[in-house]
């Protein structure tokens, strides 16, 4: 997802049309990765997916950074 300040608006358009298992590779500016997994388990339901490995692959700010966050979808929606 190339827009890592704004990609959480757009998780609920593209989740229906991934297939089981299907994986994400999300993009996400934040404070700290505590606060992405916080945002994805409102988004898409704690049991409705699994991080497969975070990164952080730079700083933005003097206190956000960027991460990568692969995940993957075990439940259709």
């Amino acid at each position: 997802m190339p827009l890592p300040r704004y990609s959480h608006e757009f998780l609920n358009d593209f989740l229906p049309k991934l297939k089981k298992n299907g994986i994400i590779h999300y993009y996400r500016i934040a404070k700290s990765k505590e606060d992405i997994i916080n945002e994805l388990d409102q988004i898409i339901g704690k049991e409705k997916y699994k991080i497969l490995n975070i990164r952080k692959t730079g700083s933005v700010t003097p206190t956000e950074d960027r991460y990568c966050f692969d995940i993957m979808i075990l439940n259709i929606f």
